[in-house]
């Protein structure tokens, strides 16, 4: 993750980040920048610090042409007049939709370059089945992946049982 993040810092334009659950049950979240594709096995995305693992796959034709068209992931600064705005039409209980389209038609910044008090980070895309979207060599990948995840997970709780 500390390089995927270094990379986003260098040049934050371009970025787009997918989630989806894969069969066996982990959450897979495929990271692109302009020239790059990561995909990180997560055993959950609703605790802090879970086990998982990725791997760099390489720029691919199919995770190109899914992505045209949405919008770049990244950090996007929030004006006080932007969030006073969000926050205002949140309390009327309506969604904030212009205010939003507004934020996104802002590029990414990078982490050093942001400096107002508040910030947007997404959008994240999320997916029933993110691996249906991939290639055949991919799912190969995604296989060793899942067994790699559930060996580790194995790992993890024969320790603790023994804590």
């Amino acid at each position: 993750m500390k390089e995927i993040w270094k990379k986003y810092n260098e040049d934050s334009i371009g970025w787009h980040v997918l989630v989806g659950r894969g069969y066996k049950g982990y959450y897979d979240v495929f990271i692109t920048s302009p020239k790059e594709l990561w995909q990180i096995k997560l055993e959950t995305i609703y605790r802090p610090n879970p086990i998982g693992l990725g791997a760099r796959i390489g720029k691919t034709r199919e995770s190109t042409e899914l992505l045209r068209g949405i919008p770049d992931y990244g950090l996007r600064p929030l004006s006080k007049k932007a969030m006073a705005m969000m926050m205002s039409v949140a309390k009327r209980g309506a969604p904030p939709t212009r205010v939003l389209r507004q934020v996104m038609s802002l590029d990414p910044k990078p982490h050093g370059e942001i400096t107002t008090p508040w910030v947007l980070q997404g959008p994240v895309m999320h997916s029933a089945e993110p691996l249906e979207l991939i290639s055949d060599k991919q799912r190969e990948l995604d296989a060793k992946m899942n067994r790699e995840l559930e060996s580790l997970l194995r790992k993890k709780r024969f320790g603790e049982m023994y804590v």
